[in-house]
């Protein structure tokens, strides 16, 4: 099961990063050429956060969970979810019996909204929650 946010959600953040990777680039070709070393970093970092922000959203297997947020992916074995919780996030223990959080900020809704894409975000914690009950 893939749990994403809205393609027009995705296609803001990731263009967001993708405008400001084409800014990088114009300020790199600059006619005096010596801005090149500077601007190639953030303009690798933007590119490689509008795939990020593309990619962003929670994947279901049979054994975990992945959770790909624009700047880290964590895989969370199944059995050791204990709940999802209403900020959204997953709480789970490590083999050793730490407690962990890992909030999916992806399905995090706010009062400035769109009442279609909270209840998207809603409707996917709803589906991760029951994933979750099914293997316990």
């Amino acid at each position: 099961m893939e749990l994403f946010p809205s393609l027009a959600g995705r296609l803001a953040l990731s263009g967001l990063f993708v405008i400001l990777a084409i800014g990088s680039l114009v300020y790199e070709v600059h006619p005096k050429g010596i801005y090149l070393f500077a601007t190639a970093a953030p303009m690798i970092a933007f590119t490689i956060l509008a795939i990020r922000g593309f990619r962003i959203g929670v994947i279901c297997k049979n054994s975990d969970v992945t959770i790909r947020g624009l700047l880290w992916t964590r895989t969370i074995p199944r059995a050791s979810i204990t709940e999802i919780t209403d900020f959204p996030a997953v709480r789970w223990l490590t083999p050793d019996g730490r407690k962990r959080w890992t909030p999916i900020y992806v399905f995090r809704s706010n009062s400035r909204q769109l009442a279609k894409t909270m209840a998207m975000n809603e409707c996917n914690i709803i589906k991760l929650r029951r994933w979750v009950k099914r293997c316990t």
